[in-house]
């Protein structure tokens, strides 16, 4: 089997080095398919084989995934129902493939990094469709979700960020009842579930129709993340985006951004979990996301173009 490519991460990349890099991508896999036609059709090389077309499979949805950002919205809730598909009958090829012999390392990392990838997607999908409740389902999303979250993200308010290694989220519905009942109206981006965020990333921005979080509020936040940090009022919240190597075919970073810059890509980790008081759907943790490696968390401000302001603003 040829090595993997390497090749630098797409952060930052113009369309003709991008371009390059998807090239030498393909080419990469046409040595890896034609490669396998030489192996034997039994013993460790016939499973190797017969798992060459899922192994592809899942890299290329994985690339996919972290550019899903630059489609419609449509386009993106299509592309997410086709991915877990790919995901789910490739991964189950995988292991049926390896079911009486351990699986090889490469290729259990090339899942996990398949269904984060899928699990971060559909996070940022579901997290644009309001809610009835704070456990409840909705139809469809409703006209303007997108950019009401937009505009509560370039609000002013209290940043909490990772104190330690590592920090796992558990689903926010408890937080988000609790925040309601006690007259909670303002906006809440917590932590997508089950998804880790490293240490310094930002994992949680509150704001208030008023000028300050109210003590009540900030209580309920940092006793259900049991927070260690101490939150900093910030201008405008950041985002963290996690974003992918298109050679390496991993999660290679986690970079923060003002809300106002549009990222180069990645998906972007927190969610708008209540906005202007009102509960907007966060989806239950998926099983694999919690398995993503430590990866370094990056402050930058490149020069990509601005997010337009919000409608009303």
């Amino acid at each position: 089997m040829p090595d993997k490519p390497q090749a630098q991460s797409d952060v930052g990349r113009t369309e003709p080095s991008r371009a390059q890099t998807w090239i030498s991508l393909l080419a990469h896999w046409t040595e890896f398919a034609q490669a396998a036609k030489a192996l034997p059709t039994s013993g460790e090389g016939g499973r190797w084989k017969s798992a060459t077309s899922a192994i592809i499979t899942l890299q290329a949805v994985t690339f996919a995934l972290a550019d899903l950002h630059a489609l419609g919205a449509e386009e993106r809730r299509l592309g997410v129902d086709r991915a877990q598909i790919l995901v789910r009958a490739s991964t189950a090829t995988i292991l049926n493939t390896w079911k009486d012999q351990a699986l090889p390392e490469g290729l259990a990392e090339l899942i996990e990094d398949a269904s984060a990838a899928l699990s971060l997607a559909q996070a940022s999908h579901t997290s644009r469709q309001p809610r009835s409740s704070a456990t409840g389902a909705t139809d469809g999303p409703a006209p303007g979700a997108k950019t009401a979250s937009a505009e509560a993200a370039m609000r002013g308010g209290l940043e909490w960020c990772v104190a330690g290694e590592q920090f796992i989220a558990e689903h926010p519905a408890a937080l988000v009842e609790s925040l309601l009942a006690s007259g909670f109206e303002g906006d809440l981006f917590v932590p997508t579930p089950g998804v880790p965020l490293f240490e310094g990333c930002p994992m949680v921005f509150a704001s208030a129709p008023t000028d300050a979080i109210s003590d009540d509020a900030r209580a309920l936040i940092e006793n259900f993340f049991d927070a260690t940090s101490t939150p900093v009022h910030v201008v405008m919240m950041r985002q963290a985006y996690r974003q992918f190597d298109f050679g390496k075919g991993r999660a290679v970073r986690d970079l923060v951004l003002p809300a106002n810059v549009e990222p180069s890509g990645g998906q972007p980790l927190l969610m708008c979990a209540i906005r202007k008081g009102q509960p907007l759907s966060v989806p239950l943790p998926i099983r694999g996301a919690a398995a993503q490696t430590a990866l370094p968390v990056e402050f930058a401000t490149p020069s990509t173009k601005k997010r337009p302001k919000a409608e009303g603003r």
